[in-house]
């Protein structure tokens, strides 16, 4: 055999970082993505001079996490920063909800809810309502946006994602290689009619996404389903992992109103007891004063994103900028909300794991020949962390086999 030519399908979070840990191995690497920039879910927005995250608002790592070579380089590249603001008094003002900083990892994480990034901090409301302890490890942001992470990595790497490219059929064939045991992947894509042969290709996408669990609909076609079904363990448990939906909507200003500035001052807050949205982000303008606004980015809450993915981008977009427009306006007593310059809602279908692969081992060996590797949140926890530990777990198997 030549050199191994493997396929990454997905330029998120993972495969950017499964590039970048093997740049300097000898494989041959190629990485196809069907969304017209790499990023996934890390993707950055753009609306003129200014930018929103359309996901996670925080990178977060925990006291006691596994010390990873591509976190600690993001932080001493100065890809990305701690936080400077303070999340402590992020919350709802008019719910009375006061916060404190619980440093203790061992108090029980029941009945919490999910706040920061991903799964990292714990917004846990009292017995009786008045106040919420947020128990924060160390957050970060990014510099640049946090599409700046992922491009980071491919540029670290030298491999140039291909993206607009959606894995239309994925194939186990006899293997060019003249060994008449060996099987390889065809991966074919339709729309630029191109064929490619590879002897192995790791799967970065969600578990639900290319089982066709929810829908059909953006499932690749080929015989690698049939394979995996083949072996009823893996498939079984491929079959458990599930996850949490979210809508974002980003919402453009030229000013900053008069009624918001306590959003603006906190930068975040949290809506304890709002059902739709869960936390909103003001970032001022890159192009005016420190009192202009520039940006407002409204996050759902997961739980009613999960109950309306029927939903529209459009549909929903609408339902949370009305949702907002009542929260700011009970707030001024005033219902003269501006209206944005430009609005962006993004409909996330697998935003979070909700149940990952059993054992979460971060990345598994589905088929051996053809060789066949699934990564990512699908087997892991859905932040920064889990991704990068997702990486250098490929990185091992790929050694193993090659």
């Amino acid at each position: 055999m030549g050199v191994p030519r493997i396929l990454i399908v997905g330029a998120g979070l993972t495969g950017s970082a499964i590039a970048c840990r093997l740049a300097h191995a000898p494989v041959s690497l190629t990485c196809w993505d069907k969304a017209k920039v790499p990023g996934g879910r890390m993707t950055t927005k753009v609306f003129g001079a200014d930018q929103v995250d359309i996901g996670p608002k925080y990178i977060s790592r925990k006291t006691g996490d596994k010390e990873d070579m591509l976190f600690n380089e993001l932080i001493t590249m100065n890809v990305i920063e701690p936080v400077t603001y303070d999340l402590d008094n992020s919350h709802e003002d008019n719910t009375n909800v006061s916060s404190k900083v619980d440093t203790n990892e061992n108090s029980n994480k029941e009945g919490m809810d999910l706040v920061g990034h991903y799964n990292s901090c714990w917004l846990q409301p009292n017995s009786d309502q008045d106040h919420a302890i947020l128990m924060k490890p160390e957050n970060y942001v990014t510099t640049q946006g946090s599409q700046s992470i992922v491009n980071y990595f491919f540029e670290r790497s030298g491999t140039v994602p291909q993206t607009g490219m959606f894995l239309n059929e994925l194939n186990s064939v006899p293997s060019d290689s003249g060994d008449e045991k060996t099987l390889c992947w065809q991966a074919v894509n339709s729309e630029r009619n191109i064929s490619q042969l590879f002897d192995a290709v790791i799967f970065t996408i969600p578990v639900p996404q290319f089982m066709g669990t929810d829908s059909a609909v953006g499932r690749p076609l080929g015989s690698y389903l049939s394979l995996l079904q083949e072996n009823t363990d893996i498939f079984k448990k491929l079959e458990q992992v599930s996850y949490h939906s979210s809508f974002t909507l980003a919402l453009f200003y030229d000013k900053l109103f008069k009624h918001m500035e306590s959003l603006h001052e906190s930068e975040v807050k949290y809506f304890v007891k709002n059902k739709m949205i869960k936390y909103v982000s003001v970032k001022p303008s890159a192009n005016k004063t420190a009192e202009d606004c520039g940006t407002i980015t409204i996050h759902s809450h997961r739980t009613w994103a999960d109950k309306n993915t029927h939903l529209s981008k459009a549909e929903a977009g609408q339902l949370i900028y009305q949702e907002f427009k009542n929260l700011v306006s009970s707030k001024a007593g005033s219902s003269n909300l501006p209206d944005p310059v430009h609005m962006i809602c993004h409909k996330w279908r697998y935003s979070q794991t909700r149940r990952p692969y059993p054992g979460s081992p971060g990345a598994v060996t589905l088929l051996q020949n053809p060789l066949f590797i699934g990564a990512g949140d699908s087997y892991t926890i859905s932040n920064v962390g889990g991704c990068l530990s997702s990486a250098e777990i490929v990185e091992q198997l790929l050694k193993q086999r090659f």
